[in-house]
Order: C-alpha cells, then sequence, then structure tokens
C-alpha cells in the first residue's frame, strides 16, 4: 500500500479564506480612453449636429466592493483659433442603470482654458465606492475642441462610456450619433486616483489538512481593482485578448514552475517538511506601477501519517459519483475508535456518525437530502484523519 502523507495547514477555518493588511499604491492616472484607440479630435459645442451639445462627460468603474480617491483629472482640449474658453470641470457619481450623472457634483472647478493639455485639481479629494463620471462643460460661445478617441468598434468596444449635455439632458453620446456608432468613443479625460490594495487566497483545503496526490483549488481573493481593466493594464490586456497573464501569480513552494491565473488547481507531493504558499497580486497602472508586490503565505507542515499502518485494505467509497446514497467500506488491523465526518466545500459538518471500537464496516452513507456537488468524507481512526472526496450528481 502507497504511504499517505498527512499535511497540516496552519489555518483554522474549515473553509480557508486569509487577507493582509492594505498596500497603498501611489498616485495613477487612468489613462482608459486613450489606451484603447488612435486619438482624434471633436467640437464641443455640436458640430454636425442640428442641437448643439455643450458638455462632455466619460464614466470610469469602481468595482463593486473598493474604495478610489479622486482629487482632479487631466483634460484634452483647447480652444479653436486660440481664443481662450471658459470650462466647468465636475465629478459625479454615476446612476447604476443608465451609467449618466446623478445627485449634485461632489467637486467642480470653473477655469479659462489656454493650453491643449490642462491638469484640474479639485478642491478636496472625493472618495468613491461607485462608478463615477468626469464632465466638462464649455461656458463660451465659440466651440471647444476635445480630444478622443476613433470612435471606432474596435476602441470604442460597445462599451458607451462617453456622454453628451444634449438639448439639457444628459445623454449616452452613442445614442445621438449618426449609424453605425461615430460617437461610440471616449474623451480622454484622465483621472488623477489614488487606491489601496490587497491580496488574499481561498481554497477548498478541509480541516486544515491536504493529502499528497490529491488535488486542491485556490482562487484569489485580492482586491477587486486587481482585476480592473480601468486601473490595472495587465487586466485590460487580458480583457481585450491582448494577453492572456493574469495580474495573480502563484508559487506553490515545492518546486514546481510558477503558476498564473485567478483560480488554480494543485497537487502536493511528497516528502518535504514544510511548504510556503504565495499569491501574488500585481497592478501595473497606465502612469504608475503598484511595485509593492503583495503575498499572503500560509506554512504547510508534514508528517508522516500512520493510519496506512492501522489499514488492512483501502478505503473505498462506491458509488461515486453517486445519486445520495453510497458505501464506505475498509478494515483495520485491530479494533479502533472510528469516526466519519461528512462536510461540503464551504466546511460545514452536514453528517456524523460515531461508530465507536470497530475492525471494519460497511458504513451506508445517506446524502440524499443534500445538492449536488462535492463533499469530503472525513475518517478519524484513533483519532487521526483521512479525507476522501465524494461527488453527488
Amino acid at each position: 500500500m502507497k504511504n499517505i502523507y498527512l499535511f497540516i495547514i496552519a489555518f483554522s477555518a474549515l473553509f480557508n479564506t486569509s487577507l493582509i493588511g492594505q498596500v497603498t499604491c501611489s498616485q495613477d492616472t487612468l489613462q482608459y480612453g486613450r489606451a484603447k484607440g488612435d486619438l482624434v479630435i471633436g467640437g464641443l459645442n455640436g458640430l454636425g449636429l442640428s442641437v448643439p451639445f455643450t458638455a462632455a462627460g466619460q464614466r470610469f468603474e469602481v468595482p463593486a466592493g473598493a474604495s478610489v480617491e479622486v482629487s482632479g483629472f487631466t483634460l484634452f482640449t483647447q480652444p479653436i483659433n486660440g481664443d481662450t474658453s471658459s470650462v466647468r470641470c465636475a465629478i459625479y457619481e454615476a446612476d447604476l442603470t443608465s451609467g449618466l450623472p446623478t445627485g449634485t457634483a461632489l467637486a467642480m472647478v470653473e477655469l479659462n482654458l489656454t493650453t491643449e493639455v490642462t491638469s484640474i485639481n479639485f478642491d478636496f479629494p472625493v472618495t468613491l465606492t461607485q462608478d463615477f463620471v468626469i464632465t466638462t462643460e464649455n461656458l463660451s460661445p465659440s466651440p471647444l475642441i476635445m480630444t478622443t478617441n476613433s470612435g471606432m468598434a474596435g476602441a470604442g468596444q460597445g462599451e458607451q462610456l462617453a456622454l453628451l449635455l444634449f438639448q439639457g439632458d444628459w445623454v449616452v453620446a452613442e445614442i445621438i450619433g449618426p449609424p453605425g456608432g461615430a460617437f461610440n468613443l471616449d474623451f480622454i479625460m484622465e483621472p488623477f486616483v489614488n487606491y489601496d490594495i490587497t491580496a488574499g487566497v481561498s481554497s477548498d483545503v478541509i480541516d486544515n489538512t491536504v493529502f499528497v496526490d490529491s488535488i486542491y483549488n485556490f482562487t484569489s481573493d485580492h482586491s477587486p481593482l486587481v482585476g480592473s481593466r480601468f486601473f490595472n493594464t495587465i487586466a485590460f490586456n487580458e480583457y481585450f485578448g491582448i494577453s492572456i497573464i493574469s495580474p495573480t501569480d502563484w508559487d506553490f513552494g515545492d518546486g514546481s514552475s510558477l503558476d498564473n491565473g485567478e483560480t488554480l488547481t494543485h497537487t502536493f507531493p511528497g516528502g518535504a517538511t514544510s511548504y510556503i504558499v504565495t499569491t501574488t497580486a500585481t497592478i501595473e497602472g497606465y502612469t504608475t506601477s503598484c511595485e509593492d508586490i503583495i503575498e499572503i503565505s500560509y506554512d504547510v507542515e508534514v508528517v508522516n501519517s500512520t493510519i496506512d499502518n492501522l489499514l488492512e485494505s483501502s478505503i473505498s467509497i462506491y458509488p461515486n459519483p453517486t445519486n445520495g446514497y453510497s458505501q464506505l467500506s475498509f478494515e483495520l488491523e485491530n479494533a479502533k475508535k472510528v469516526n466519519v465526518f461528512v462536510y461540503n466545500l464551504l466546511g460545514m459538518q452536514i453528517a456524523t456518525y460515531s461508530l465507536g471500537e470497530i475492525d471494519n464496516t460497511s458504513l451506508e452513507l445517506d446524502l440524499t437530502n443534500q445538492p449536488s456537488g462535492i463533499y469530503l468524507i472525513a475518517i478519524e481512526i484513533d483519532g487521526q484523519s483521512i479525507v476522501e472526496r465524494l461527488v453527488i450528481d
């Protein structure tokens, strides 16, 4: 019989989830619109339309569960013929359904434009926990040139992030554009943002133990900003199919190759005394990289189990997969105290069988009242445990 190695993980929860403290990234500038297409210019007085629009807005995403601080934005615009134009720049929360500006302005600045690129600085930073809209309104009679991406399908991506103040109401720019989505563009208004990020990992390790040759699932539990295409160029490239690289790297500490991805499976080999599993979350900003690599680790101590010496025969669970009924069978060299525990993948104990002092068993497991999924059968023999998997169709 092959040896069974028992790994004891230094966690307390059955379904292991851990987080570390926040890491503060230095100020970045979101260049989402610029990144998506070649730059062009357009008039901010409704050029080409019978009714003029006098303001433009650009929506940006804040993923659920995240928080960002916006202190201003870079505006790419200039008056026609070198004139001086007056503009009103503001920031609003975005309506969760329409994406249009909602409520009163969270911050507002009025100024005269004289150059093509202008830094708009709010009087105080604005903290946001949902999507927001940056707006620029032309207060002068002459048209104002706004810089956007190309507005073609490959640049706009059908996201409808650009907004226009049209006939006194905010509308999605693409709605009032000519056929073919000529306004499917993004205005180049680039917010200055500050944010914190965290890294974490969840696994389906049950009762703090993993076994050699068993497959375990590991899932990143990072700040939502790490996976946001608005904040992370790694996620941007993955989202648009430019790259298959994920922002999450894994080192399982057992000599295996480094792995990449949000969710991975891994099997640990035997023969080591301890393992440290590390996941790293990286934000590569549009202008500033978050160079603080965030790691979360846990130690796995390896102990040679003596359960294999107690067993006369291998443990059998049949049928597996099952419709809810299965037989658990094994034999021991001598009578031992045996308990059987059944867990779901959330770590909840859903059944217990106290078998007392026995040397063999053929136990009927009745899980017909449980939903389909994977369950773990923990067999405790004289205080030592071995875990088997059972699948309910």
